[in-house]
């Protein structure tokens, strides 16, 4: 009975010293937190200005107008490769951009699907993407699925509408930016850290291994410029890029693959003319606006430039960018 008490009393000295240094600690921990969260609200309030100022870039509407079309067709291409380009090619191109753009805006599937699928090669859907979309809609992705026996077109069709909220990506993006004096003007250095200039670049890639990993390659050099201020002890700077540096999330599955192989294909050519689109596209609200990266390649069997790939620019964890509620739609490509 006596080691019972003992215990007891030794139990009741125990919590109260440590009541007594919770009491002790806690204006401490309470002012740490404090500060802390108004270093995250200090951040957040700089994001939503980055936000703003990508929002507020003069955008051209995106449309069937021929005011559009001369716009695209006013861009000026650059890179080592633009001396390679024939004036065909070149107006092939100008036609790709108008088609992207437009595939995002109007909102039917000829228009989606004479971008992303143009005449030329043979084109089928990507197995995987598939078989993830059925696993998604709560159905199974076997051989006894009656989806899996649809026709291609209506398989094609129904991914495409889903994606798009039911519409086809109607006013899904509603203007374009390629002007890169007013980016040069109204963003500051962080958000122009971008490997690519604004523009068309044109590249020529003679190695398959480069050709098909380059995109990430290149979005990666993004992080550069942290490291750097980091190795120049230049904390208050280098913290800004630690916290939320420009990421590019990268289409890996593209949704439509060309029949032919691409290997086979390269094989056939031995190089590649790259053409890499980066711009800024505004998008129907609550979605900010992005800067995005289009890469599309001469295809020299069928004289026609072919999308590639696909990457979407964002603020790392920055949720403002999807808004609760707000029924996000991506861009499938």
């Amino acid at each position: 009975m006596n080691r019972i008490n003992f215990l007891l009393r030794l139990l009741f000295i125990v919590l109260s010293m440590s009541s007594i240094f919770i009491f002790a600690e806690d204006p401490q921990m309470k002012d740490a937190n404090k500060e802390y969260q108004a270093k995250l609200e200090g951040i957040h309030q700089e994001k939503m200005k980055v936000l703003t100022r990508w929002k507020e870039l003069p955008y051209q509407t995106i449309s069937t107008n021929n005011s559009f079309k001369e716009y695209i067709e006013s861009i000026k291409f650059q890179g080592e490769a633009t001396e390679d380009l024939t004036e065909g090619q070149s107006k092939k191109l100008q036609a790709s951009l108008y088609n992207m753009f437009l595939a995002y805006n109007q909102g039917n599937l000829k228009t989606y699907l004479n971008f992303r699928t143009p005449q030329g090669p043979k084109w089928k859907l990507e197995y995987n993407l598939l078989c993830s979309w059925l696993a998604n809609k709560e159905k199974t992705a076997d051989t006894n699925n009656e989806n899996l026996h649809l026709t291609y077109e209506t398989l094609r069709d129904e991914i495409i509408l889903k994606a798009s909220g039911g519409d086809y990506y109607k006013d899904f993006w509603l203007g374009v930016c390629f002007d890169s004096t007013a980016m040069e003007s109204r963003l500051e250095k962080i958000e122009k850290n971008i490997p690519l200039k604004f523009g068309v670049e044109i590249k020529k890639i003679s190695e398959f291994s480069v050709f098909k990993s380059d995109i990430r390659v290149t979005l990666d050099e993004n992080r550069e410029e942290y490291y750097r201020l980091i190795e120049e002890k230049n904390n208050v700077e280098a913290e800004k890029y630690g916290h939320w540096p420009l990421e590019f999330f990268v289409v890996e599955n593209p949704c439509f693959i060309e029949a032919t192989p691409l290997r086979e294909t390269f094989r056939k050519t031995h190089d590649f003319l790259l053409a890499n689109v980066y711009c800024f596209v505004k998008r129907k609200e609550p979605l900010p606006a992005i800067p995005i990266l289009a890469r599309f390649y001469w295809n020299e069997s069928c004289q026609n430039w072919l999308p590639l790939g696909f990457a979407r620019g964002y603020l790392e964890k920055m949720r403002d960018q999807f808004p609760t509620g707000s029924g996000v739609i991506l861009e499938i490509f």
